[in-house]
């Protein structure tokens, strides 16, 4: 079993704005895994594509397009992905003259960091700093496909499976960073 860190491709270089500034506030409480469902408007996104406004032809972008500290999906990566992941995630409607576009909360926050086999640098504070490699609590995270760990908050973690689905569907626009692989013991266990 092994645990995928999700980025963002930049390759594709298609990424999404507020179209206000004011309109951020919208989604207080979704870098923790808060439910914003029964509260959510939709709010308007611009998109650009290398430098440009994109008004239309979705077919031709990103599935993920990025937008710094955000996870948003095409209508297409939603119909394939809420199977797997419909109890760990809101798929909650954005606004875009680009198509239909969905900003994802992962409301899926799990304690499974585990920092005693985890290395990392500290800051004077105590609080961590740097992770340089990541373990977990295998009960934890075992069966998750996706999810956020309390720390370090805000990261996105998937299974093997939710990263061969991206996969196999040919999804454009993610990045899955190898960071962490269960070890198995000589039982096989």
């Amino acid at each position: 079993m092994k645990i995928w860190k999700i980025k963002s491709d930049l390759a594709y270089e298609t990424h999404l704005v507020f179209d206000k500034e004011k309109d951020v506030d919208a989604t207080t409480g979704m870098r923790e895994g808060k439910s914003l469902k029964s509260d959510w408007k939709p709010v308007r996104f611009v998109m650009y594509r290398d430098g440009e406004r994109v008004k239309d032809d979705p077919s031709k972008l990103s599935d993920f397009p990025w937008l710094p500290g955000f996870f948003i999906c095409s209508e297409h990566a939603r119909n394939v992905l809420e199977p797997l992941v419909k109890d760990a995630v809101e798929f909650l409607p954005i606004l875009c003259d680009a198509g239909q576009f969905y900003l994802i909360n992962v409301t899926n926050v799990r304690p499974c960091f585990d920092y005693q086999r985890s290395e990392y640098t500290l800051f004077k504070s105590g609080d961590i700093n740097l992770i340089k490699k990541y373990a977990f609590d295998i009960a934890c995270v075992e069966g998750q496909d996706i999810f956020k760990t309390k720390f370090p908050l805000g990261r996105i973690f998937a299974s093997d499976t939710f990263k061969a689905l991206v996969e196999d569907h040919k999804l454009k626009g993610l990045l899955f960073k190898q960071v962490w692989e269960h070890p198995v013991s000589d039982d096989g266990a």
